[in-house]
């Protein structure tokens, strides 16, 4: 995953175990292709969220 200022792409990533940098971090998923990708998209909706709550 990358992200661009202020998003934290490490932060995602922490949540399903993976790990990087704030610009690009990588994770593994396992499952069905629009369960993961409904994880993944919601675990960048909090993210974001948590960014415009700072």
């Amino acid at each position: 995953m990358r992200a661009t200022n202020p998003a934290d792409a490490s932060v995602v990533c922490a949540k399903f175990g993976g790990g990087g940098h704030k610009g690009a971090a990588g994770c593994s998923l396992t499952g069905e292709l629009e369960d993961v990708k409904a994880r993944v998209v919601a675990a960048c909706g909090e993210a974001i969220k948590a960014l415009e709550n700072k």
